[in-house]
C-alpha cells in the first residue's frame, strides 16, 4: 500500500483513535505511523486539542451547578443556625423577662415616710411574684414609682422592697407610690385622698363632676349602683343617690355607717352642698319597704366635731377625714356587706350582743398588717382559741374566700 493510501486510511480513523475507540491491533498500528509521518501526527494533534476544549466548555454548566449546590448547602446551614439561635434568643429573653426582669406590678401596699431628706418606700408584693427593681415615671407634673414583680425563681424570692428617693425631689413632683403620695408640702397622704382633692368642685348642679367625684370616692363600687337626683332649685342645695340594689335587715347599720361617711366627703368635696340623701330598699320580714335618710352639713359638724366644709381645704385635710370616717383603710365589702360582723368600737354602731353569746372566747390580738405604718388591735369573739393575728389580719386581706374566717366576730380598735 502506497504511503498516501495508508496517510489517508489513517486521517479516516483519527476521530475514533482520539475517542479511544478504536481496537488494540488498531491503536498501535495509527500510533506507530504517528510517529513516523509529521503530516498526521500534526492533524492527531490539531483533533487532540479540539476534543480537549469542547470536553472543558461542556465541563463548566457542571463545574457552575457543582458551585451553586455548594453555595446553598452552606447557606442552608448558617440559615438553620441562625433560625436556631433566633429562637435559643427569644427563650432567653422570654425567662429573663419572667423571672428576671419581670413586669409592671399594677397595683401594691407601699408606706411611705420622710426620713433624714430621704423618702423612704416599703412595700411587698402579693401573689406570686417578688420584687425585681423599680421605675419612675412622670405625667402631668406627678413623678409615679412603678415596681416590677417577676416570677419566684432560686435567684430571687423575695417579695418585700425598700427604695429610697431623694425628698425634695419626691416632694417637688408629688411622688406617688402605691396608694401613697408624698405633697409638695411634704406630707404623706394616700393616692385615694389625691384622687378624690382633684375632683373637688364648687356647684352641685355639675353632673358631670359629680360622677366624677363619686368614681373617685368609690361609692358605687362599695355599695352597689344608684342614680342621681339633684336638688339645685333653692336652698339648701342638695344632692340625692337612688341605691338600686336591695339590702338585708342584718347589713342595713353597716351601709347607713358607711354612707355616712362618704356623705361627709360629698360634703366636704362639693363647695355648695348642704344636705345628702340615700334611699335603697330593705328587704324585711314585712316586705320590701324603700327607706331614705337625709344628712346635712350640721349633722356632720356634730359628728366630726370639726367644720365638714374645712377638710375640704387642701388634700391633707382630706386625708384626715378620710381617717376620721374609716374610708381610708382596707376596704372590707366582702365582710361588712356580706356577713355585717366587721365593726368599729369608735362609730355609733353596737355590738350584737346575741351575736356575740354564741361565742365562748373573747380574744384581743394586736400586730401589724403588712406594708402598715403602725400596729392595730382585733377584738375577736370567737370559739377557736388558735386563732392569731396573721390570720385575722389575712381573712380580712384575702380575696381567696378560703382565708375568710367566718365564724367569729372581728371588731378592730380604731384609736
Amino acid at each position: 500500500m502506497k504511503q498516501k493510501e495508508v496517510c489517508a486510511l489513517v486521517q479516516d480513523l483519527l476521530p475514533l483513535y482520539v475517542e479511544h475507540l478504536t481496537t488494540e491491533e488498531t491503536e498501535t498500528i495509527i500510533k506507530e505511523h504517528l510517529e513516523t509521518c509529521k503530516e498526521c501526527r500534526m492533524r492527531y494533534e490539531d483533533m487532540a486539542e479540539d476534543m480537549i476544549e469542547e470536553q472543558e466548555t461542556e465541563s463548566e454548566p457542571l463545574k457552575e451547578i457543582e458551585y451553586l449546590k455548594k453555595i446553598k448547602r452552606k447557606t442552608t446551614r448558617k440559615l438553620i443556625a441562625g433560625i436556631g439561635g433566633a429562637v435559643l434568643f427569644c427563650a432567653g429573653l422570654g425567662l429573663g423577662k419572667k423571672f428576671i426582669y419581670g413586669t409592671p406590678v399594677e397595683t401594691y401596699k407601699a408606706a411611705v415616710s420622710l426620713e433624714d431628706g430621704k423618702a423612704i418606700i416599703r412595700g411587698e408584693l402579693e401573689g406570686n411574684k417578688v420584687y425585681s427593681h423599680y421605675k419612675l415615671t412622670k405625667k402631668d407634673g406627678e413623678k409615679k414609682l412603678v415596681v416590677y414583680g417577676a416570677s419566684s425563681s432560686i435567684w430571687n424570692r423575695d417579695a418585700s422592697f425598700k427604695v429610697e428617693l431623694d425628698a425634695k425631689e419626691a416632694e417637688k413632683v408629688g411622688l406617688i407610690a402605691g396608694d401613697k403620695k408624698v405633697t409638695p408640702s411634704g406630707t404623706v397622704i394616700s393616692a385615694r385622698a389625691a384622687q378624690i382633692y382633684k375632683n373637688k368642685h364648687a356647684y352641685i348642679g355639675d353632673a358631670s363632676k359629680n360622677g366624677a367625684l363619686a368614681k373617685a370616692i368609690g361609692i358605687g363600687e362599695e355599695l352597689g349602683s344608684y342614680t342621681n337626683q339633684l336638688q339645685t332649685k333653692e336652698k339648701p342645695y342638695g344632692w340625692t343617690l337612688s341605691f338600686t340594689t336591695m339590702l338585708e335587715e342584718s347589713n342595713e347599720a353597716v351601709f347607713q355607717e358607711k354612707m355616712r361617711g362618704y356623705a361627709c366627703v360629698l360634703l366636704a368635696m362639693v363647695d355648695n352642698v348642704e344636705k345628702i340623701t340615700w334611699t335603697y330598699l330593705l328587704d324585711t320580714q314585712e316586705g320590701v319597704v324603700q327607706k331614705a335618710t337625709t344628712f346635712t352639713v350640721k349633722e356632720a359638724n356634730e359628728l366630726l366635731g370639726y367644720e365638714v366644709k374645712a377638710y375640704g381645704a387642701s388634700e391633707e385635710q382630706l386625708e384626715q377625714l378620710l381617717s376620721r370616717v374609716e374610708l381610708n383603710r382596707v376596704q372590707q365589702k366582702k365582710v361588712e356587706l356580706n356577713t355585717g360582723k366587721f365593726l368599729s368600737l369608735n362609730s355609733s354602731l353596737q355590738v350584737d350582743t346575741a351575736e356575740v353569746k354564741k361565742y365562748r372566747y373573747r380574744l384581743t390580738l394586736t400586730g401589724r398588717m403588712a406594708s402598715a405604718e403602725a400596729d392595730c388591735t382585733f377584738i375577736v369573739f370567737t370559739n377557736d382559741t388558735s386563732l392569731t393575728f396573721d390570720k385575722v389580719a389575712k381573712s380580712l386581706l384575702s380575696s381567696n374566700t378560703e382565708d375568710w374566717i367566718e365564724d367569729a366576730v372581728i371588731i378592730p380598735v380604731v384609736e
